[in-house]
């Protein structure tokens, strides 16, 4: 792991896979390097089937588990994670990425898809199908990795997906009560998440998050820091450096990165980013660390082999 791996925890983002753009992504990790070998976390909902053929050890939160062949791991936005392969050949998994506006629309009355990833089920993080009920979610597995791409199959993906979260709730959550209360948190975040992501170039104050939202500002931070476990403004700082550092593996100057991703102070950019990644911007890229923590796939369905 590099130092700058080790000083700070980096933030995957979906805006370096363009989930927003069809609400999910899906990767099929089947060889070549695990390109997240280190601690991280996203943005987004994540759910893993594994299908290695050896014991692997997931890293979550301050734990560990050792996951096989048939378990699914629930990974809910901003939890720290990682799996610890160098190499996937052995390590098979078919990850989704959700986005929690999709998880939402997904949803129906008195069934709430973002309690799959409820930390007190007694199935999270990791569910362990009973043997056999595994096929199902293998064949949908397999069912979309045939299909072509081409003219309607994202509304097919789409479809398998949510087929998947239908049947990861009613195999998960049959303990667990409905919660309005939850939905309501979970939406609010959803909407503070999109309304950053679509203002990110511009500076966003929280009173302008709260008139959007129509809650108070106290309010806002409050759910904002229970869903997700960080300030508005510290996620809002790391994404701005998320961007910047994208914009600097792609051939930006450092000044430009800094104007382009709503720093308008050069010296806070700095200051911000060194923080992050333990060095100075111009620093990070003589080191050439530009690009590595970039997860793979562009789309809604990416196979590494």
């Amino acid at each position: 792991m590099s130092q700058k791996q080790s000083l700070q925890i980096p933030l995957l983002s979906k805006d370096s896979i363009s989930i927003r753009e069809v609400g999910f992504q899906t990767v099929y990790h089947t060889s070549n390097r695990n390109v997240a070998y280190f601690k991280h976390y996203h943005d987004y909902y994540e759910i893993v089937f594994y299908l290695g053929t050896e014991p692997l050890r997931y890293c979550w939160e301050d734990q560990e588990y050792q996951v096989i062949r048939g378990d699914i791991i629930l990974c809910n936005m901003f939890e720290q994670h990682m799996f610890s392969c160098q190499e996937n050949a052995q390590y098979q998994r078919f990850s989704v990425g959700i986005e929690p506006q999709l998880l939402l629309q997904y949803s129906w009355e008195n069934a709430n898809l973002a309690h799959i990833f409820n930390r007190k089920s007694r199935h999270y993080p990791i569910y362990r199908p009973a043997s056999g009920d595994f096929e199902k979610y293998m064949g949908l597995i397999e069912e979309y990795c045939k299909l072509p791409m081409g003219y309607g199959m994202p509304g097919v993906q789409r479809a398998l997906i949510h087929q998947m979260l239908a049947y990861l709730y009613s195999d998960c959550c049959r303990d667990l009560p409905g919660a309005e209360a939850g939905h309501r948190a979970i939406e609010l975040v959803a909407q503070l998440v999109r309304y950053i992501d679509q203002h990110l170039a511009k500076r966003i104050l929280l009173e302008e998050l709260s008139r959007e939202v129509h809650y108070s500002v106290a309010y806002i931070c409050r759910v904002f820091k229970e869903i997700t476990g960080e300030t508005l403004v510290q996620y809002i700082i790391k994404k701005r450096i998320v961007w910047a550092k994208q914009l600097l593996g792609n051939g930006a100057s450092i000044m430009e990165a800094a104007q382009q991703v709503g720093f308008d102070n050069y010296s806070y950019f700095y200051k911000a980013f060194r923080k992050l990644e333990g060095m100075g911007p111009k620093e990070y890229l003589e080191q050439g660390f530009f690009g590595e923590n970039s997860p793979s796939g562009n789309g809604q369905k990416t196979v590494e082999v």
